[in-house]
């Protein structure tokens, strides 16, 4: 971050937007969905450095008003998470995670969301309500119905760069 603030002087917002895309956002989501169960002290940590980092790129924007299009750690996260799922659900993975996740259907036929959602699994601890089996279902769950009800992968993905930003 500090050298980030160190070159800012010296370009343009979208360049310090993407520099930070590039070097620091890797940093965050290195371990990929494991940190989708972070605490949320850990959580808070992240957003005050994301934060931090917005004023070090756009010093005039708060965080209400905003035209940066910037995407948090969290979002990025859910996002992938749900892409995972899609896949996963449409037997589009790869081998190993072709049928991690399943649709959830159940005996009353017309509802709306019938076939439309991931099937959570049963937990009772909450270190698994942490893992990503649970919180990859859960969050895709979490779609709008619209969302779920698409079945291309180039537009579901357009879709969620859309709701996520």
């Amino acid at each position: 971050m500090n050298l980030l603030r160190r070159i800012r002087s010296s370009i343009d917002t979208f360049t310090a937007q993407r520099i930070y895309q590039s070097m620091m956002m890797p940093i965050f989501t290195y371990c990929g969905y494991t940190s989708l169960g972070w605490s949320e002290t850990r959580k808070r940590m992240i957003r005050s450095i994301e934060t931090r980092s917005l004023e070090i790129i756009s010093p005039k924007c708060s965080s209400q008003n905003c035209d940066l299009r910037f995407l948090t750690v969290d979002n990025f996260l859910q996002k992938r998470a749900c892409c995972f799922v899609f896949d996963c659900l449409n037997g589009t993975a790869c081998f190993p995670f072709k049928d991690y996740f399943h649709r959830l259907h159940h005996n009353a036929l017309n509802t709306r969301n019938n076939g439309k959602t991931a099937k959570p699994p049963k937990v009772r601890l909450d270190f698994a309500r942490r893992s990503f089996y649970f919180l990859g279902a859960s969050i895709f769950n979490l779609l709008p119905l619209s969302l779920r009800n698409i079945n291309s992968r180039v537009l579901f993905r357009k879709a969620l760069d859309d709701y996520y930003l």
